[in-house]
């Protein structure tokens, strides 16, 4: 569940290993369509750690391995129509659609 990181007292995960360590934020960047219906442009990701008791962004270099090593095992497991967000050196991932419409999309996907 992408909602797990709000909750107070939920399990201590900072030291759990294999990649179990962290949670993950996601922002969805929506624009209305044509057909008026609203269609995602723009997908963030963030690694959280400290997910029990006060969130924060994990350190960009474990962040850049766990963001990877969620693609490489979406990949093997879902094969071509997996979602493989591109991992940044900062330890975010982002998806952008190649038209973006919508301000914050444009934002979220600029260099």
């Amino acid at each position: 569940s992408l909602g797990n990181y709000l909750m107070l007292g939920s399990a201590n995960i900072t030291q759990l290993t294999g990649g179990l360590d962290y949670g993950l934020f996601a922002k969805l960047h929506l624009a209305l369509g044509t057909d008026g219906r609203l269609q995602p442009e723009a997908v963030q990701l963030i690694a959280l750690t400290n997910t029990h008791a006060n969130a924060k962004p994990l350190v960009s270099s474990l962040a850049f391995e766990r963001l990877t090593a969620l693609n490489l095992l979406s990949q093997s497991e879902i094969g071509g129509l997996a979602f493989l967000p591109t991992v940044l050196a900062s330890g975010q991932a982002r998806y952008c659609e190649a038209i973006l419409t919508s301000e914050s999309a444009k934002k979220a996907c600029s260099p």
